[in-house]
């Protein structure tokens, strides 16, 4: 049965997490990952030849142009809140007016290419976000994502039926059991953030693992929204929708390693007072990547 918690006691949740949870530093051996591939992996989830499986924030509304990404908001400010929570913690941003830049460095701390955020002058439009390589064309990845920012009223209606369905068994903490393997495992995973428009929801299964990597293609962008779910709901989670998921104490952090048999990995690390280590990669293997992301399709819920 759905629980249901009131706003003040929900409020009061989220201020103990970002009070409580700290984040630790990297260990030594960790690996810097080109800034591009961390803003890429953020927007979209990709298969092993590099097509979208999935989109991570809004949708795309363009077929002929599967990397143009559309994301519904209220108003400019909205907009420019998305954009930053795209960005590493500490990524430096310049501002010029309502103009926002990253730029954005590779594997060897060279300056790649810049993300620049802008208000956007296009019908119904808000602000977009665009790559501009600062090397030549054939330096930076053949892919140049896009991100429109477009006003909610002139988002395209969908009145399917996936949505009652979202709303009635994927909410926050609810317990969705996942029967067929998609890649990235089955069994029961709990939903850390529900799906909205601008957002794909997420949904984990905690097991425990050593720190050894195992898998491939990490993707840090998409592990930074699990990360700030996890830290925004993690009281609630555990308060108010069941310690009978085994929810570690936190004290969880990034972890990016460079080795040489699987290349750069990362994860969030989630540790118990038992020391038992919870680790998830949201790429690689399926008995390390335990994480799925969600939305309506249709008169189903599309995983991914």
């Amino acid at each position: 049965m759905k629980k249901f918690i009131s706003i003040i006691s929900i409020a009061a949740m989220i201020l103990v997490a970002g009070a409580c949870n700290k984040q630790e530093q990297p260990d030594e051996d960790s690996g810097k990952m080109s800034d591009l591939q961390y803003l890429i992996d953020g927007l979209v989830r990709t298969d092993e030849a590099g097509n979208i499986t999935g989109y991570l924030i809004g949708d795309c509304l363009n077929e002929a142009n599967p990397w143009e990404i559309s994301v519904p908001v209220n108003n400019y400010d909205e907009a420019a809140a998305i954009f930053r929570d795209l960005l590493p913690d500490g990524a430096q941003v310049t501002t010029s007016g309502k103009t926002l830049t990253w730029t954005m460095t590779d594997e060897e701390g060279k300056p790649e290419a810049t993300a620049e955020f802008a208000e956007d002058p296009g019908l119904g439009a808000i602000a977009a976000m665009t790559i501009k390589p600062v090397l030549k064309a054939d330096a930076v990845k053949q892919v140049s994502p896009s991100v429109h920012f477009i006003l909610t009223s002139a988002w395209p209606q969908n009145a399917s039926a996936a949505k009652e369905i979202l709303e009635r068994d994927y909410y926050l903490g609810a317990t969705v059991s996942v029967t067929k393997n998609r890649g990235f495992g089955t069994g029961d995973f709990v939903v850390i953030r529900p799906w909205t428009p601008s957002d794909c929801g997420i949904m984990i299964r905690l097991a425990t693992a050593s720190l050894d990597f195992e898998g491939k293609n990490p993707s840090m962008g998409a592990l930074h929204k699990v990360h700030k779910a996890l830290m925004a709901n993690y009281d609630l989670l555990v308060n108010g929708f069941g310690k009978e998921h085994g929810w570690p104490t936190l004290d969880y952090w990034y972890k990016s390693r460079n080795t040489s048999k699987w290349g750069k990995q990362g994860a969030v690390n989630l540790k118990t007072d038992k020391e038992t280590w919870y680790y998830i990669l949201t790429s690689g293997r399926p008995h390390t990547a335990m994480v799925y992301y969600f939305k309506p399709k249709g008169d189903e819920v599309e995983l991914w």
